[in-house]
């Protein structure tokens, strides 16, 4: 495309208005111009791009007169990730809807994302556990072996059966039988 008119040709209608936007953006001097757009191709198929460009010559009132700018094909990347976002959409349905605590928490001991039934059993908004280390939750008893047992999925293996106490929410202990294991750098337990 070698015109501004050609370019407005190929975009996909709902895509024009901030395609344009940042276009102009660039052409008035505010920066690079960078977009990742549908394009119509000469086919009649519809591919993802990664579109940059930038002015390159100003006439003196400060008009662009020149500008350069690539196109690359990023279909298959935004394939993949709308793919991987519909998964995980579904993987969240199955999380929010399981009877039992589900939890996904980092190896330095911290809660990452938790399931609804959580604030059921123990009586805290998800807000306030997420983010928070879980140690101080369990009771001071339970220390000790809720360490080794995090030590243990640590060095890879599964964590069957094991028991601990939680802290409600009004200073009530909740026993609770873990099922635990590493993957991808974080833990994953789901718990009853």
């Amino acid at each position: 495309v070698h015109d501004i008119e050609g370019f407005i040709a190929v975009l996909q209608p709902d895509d024009r208005p901030c395609v344009m936007e940042r276009l102009q953006a660039c052409l008035q001097g505010e920066g690079p111009y960078i977009s990742e757009h549908r394009m119509l191709r000469g086919d009649g198929s519809i591919i993802w791009v990664e579109d940059r460009g930038q002015v390159l010559e100003r006439d003196a009132d400060g008009a662009p007169l020149r500008m350069i700018g690539s196109i690359r094909d990023i279909t298959d990347r935004i394939t993949a990730e709308t793919e991987r976002l519909s998964a995980l959409r579904k993987v969240e349905s199955f999380f929010n809807l399981a009877l039992d605590m589900m939890a996904i928490a980092s190896l330095d001991g911290r809660f990452v994302r938790l399931n609804p039934t959580w604030s059921s059993v123990l009586g805290y908004d998800l807000d306030e556990l997420e983010g928070e280390f879980f140690m101080p939750f369990v009771h001071p008893d339970d220390v000790a072996d809720t360490e080794a047992a995090l030590a243990g999925i640590m060095r890879g293996q599964e964590v069957l059966g094991f028991t601990n106490r939680y802290r409600h929410r009004d200073g009530s202990y909740r026993w609770i039988e873990w099922r635990s294991r590493t993957h991808d750098g974080v833990v994953y337990a789901a718990a009853r």
